[in-house]
């Protein structure tokens, strides 16, 4: 959800609501039975009545995963956003791990996170993951919040049906 910038370190929008140019282009590589590439990269421009609140953000993910067999499988993946502009955060959700919003509010510049999964089937429609890695996120300039790396391990099972 797109909204205002609201009690950032820079100030707060006095609009309700704003406009939104949204980008996306997604991309899917099987370069062999086994592996395959996943990507992502967005633009994003925020239109608030005050420019001063303007926002404009990137945002990307990039996932090779391995097929190691029928029910294993193993994913490498790296993804982003921010603004990238010291003077300029924004809300950007990093749930479940990072959870950076909540500590860093609109004044969060950039978040990142490296996580490595392995995956295995059970049976049709039963699946478990193991993942691990790290969030890193950077507060704005004005905010004098310091950066944070997060570690996190998470395990999941999957039942659909």
């Amino acid at each position: 959800m797109l909204t205002p910038v609201t009690g950032s370190a820079t100030g707060t929008s006095p609009s309700t609501e704003v406009r939104s140019l949204l980008g996306c282009v997604d991309a899917n590589w099987q370069a062999s039975e086994a592996l395959h590439f996943q990507a992502s990269f967005g633009v994003g421009h925020i239109d608030d009545e005050v420019d001063a609140f303007d926002r404009d953000f990137v945002w990307w993910m990039f996932e090779p995963s391995w097929t190691l067999s029928s029910a294993w499988r193993t994913a490498l993946r790296w993804s982003g956003a921010g603004t990238f502009d010291d003077q300029e955060g924004y809300r950007f959700e990093g749930r479940p791990y990072a959870n950076g919003s909540a500590s860093y509010g609109f004044d969060l510049r950039s978040m990142q996170r490296v996580a490595f999964a392995v995956s295995r089937t059970f049976a049709p429609g039963l699946i478990g993951k193991v993942e691990t890695g790290f969030d890193h996120l950077d507060g704005t300039a004005p905010s004098g919040l310091r950066d944070d790396t997060r570690t996190f391990v998470a395990a999941e099972l999957v039942l659909t049906f």
